[in-house]
């Protein structure tokens, strides 16, 4: 028995030790301060890429405006995904501005006329729109797996393709980040809504919703992702880009390749297409400190499902909420 065990243990330590030897992870920062990650690994038959950006929805709290960016980012660029961009751009240039307006705008009569407009002009510039452009040349340079996500601290990019289209790869991520375009914006805001009723539809979503927002208050982290009915409502193209321009910078985003490729080679492909990226630092926001957690708090929250009491637990700088489900 003895013997057994010491063969189990070895396994595993060879088999740790073997996957240890395959991550060997190689960092460099381009002249623009721009951070790369490369994992050459040829146990892998294809490549995984990937851009993450050090911004989330606590930089721009309860607005929604980062998991919009986010969704932006596959509508393509001045190149990618239009017919005609000096064209297209006048009237995206307009539905930017009545957006600026219906944000400031209470009378429901005016917004409707607003809103009315921002239809005719949608509808105008999406004859210049190529929709899914993106998404149709990753696919076809072996790309699959093409999503992304946002969380409260970061937002990332990425997908899997096959080793030989890596130049296209790096050039139509670069792109995406350089020259972002905010097309078919109205669209997009529907496909939010739909995202944000199919949380508010789950009692447990709701429910999560509360006793975050009663446990993270005043930090950031009590308002969800997605964004807030009122911020949702009021969308601003204009404070879109601001968040683009201060968070997009060279040095608050990286790039990750793992898998089968020669890093040697790919480093200099890898230079010429980001050392083109914005060079910058993403200011450093201050937020306000949770107050002292002094032993247990309680939130009754409503829900029809076995979890009936929420218990924060103290984490490392904010409590974590754990629920706590009866028979």
């Amino acid at each position: 028995m003895k013997k057994i065990l010491l063969f189990i243990a070895c396994s595993l330590l060879m088999g740790g030790l073997q996957a240890q030897s395959l991550l060997e992870v190689k960092t460099f920062t381009l002249d623009n301060g721009f951070t790369v990650w490369l994992n050459e690994d040829h146990t892998q038959t294809s490549v995984f890429g990937g851009i993450v950006v050090k911004a989330g929805a606590k930089d721009c709290p309860g607005t929604g405006i980062p998991h919009y960016f986010e969704h932006i980012l596959f509508k393509g660029t001045d190149k990618i995904g239009t017919t005609d961009y000096v064209s297209e751009k006048l009237y995206l240039d307009s539905i930017a501005q009545q957006y600026d307006t219906l944000a400031i705008t209470k009378n429901k009569a005016k917004r409707k006329k607003i809103q009315k407009e921002i239809n005719r002009l949608s509808i105008a510039a999406a004859e210049y729109a190529i929709p899914n452009e993106f998404n149709t040349l990753i696919s076809q340079f072996g790309g699959s797996g093409l999503n992304a996500v946002t969380s409260y601290d970061y937002t990332f990019y990425y997908n899997s393709f096959n080793p030989q289209y890596i130049h296209q790869w790096l050039e139509l991520y670069s792109e995406r980040l350089i020259h972002p375009v905010f097309r078919l914006f109205q669209s997009e805001l529907e496909t939010v809504y739909e995202e944000k009723n199919m949380y508010e539809d789950s009692d447990y979503t709701l429910a999560l919703q509360e006793a975050t927002k009663r446990f993270f208050t005043p930090h950031p982290y009590q308002y969800p992702i997605i964004g807030t009915t009122e911020h949702l409502k009021n969308p601003q193209l204009s404070e879109m880009q601001k968040y683009y321009e201060k968070y997009y910078v060279s040095e608050n985003m990286a790039l990750i390749l793992s898998g089968d490729f020669n890093a040697e080679e790919v480093i200099p492909l890898i230079r010429e297409k980001f050392s083109r990226i914005k060079a910058g630092k993403a200011p450093k926001t201050e937020f306000t400190a949770l107050p002292a957690f002094q032993g247990k708090e309680t939130a009754e929250i409503r829900i029809p499902i076995p979890i009936v009491k929420w218990e924060p637990l103290p984490g490392e700088g904010f409590p974590i909420i754990l629920p706590i489900i009866t028979p």
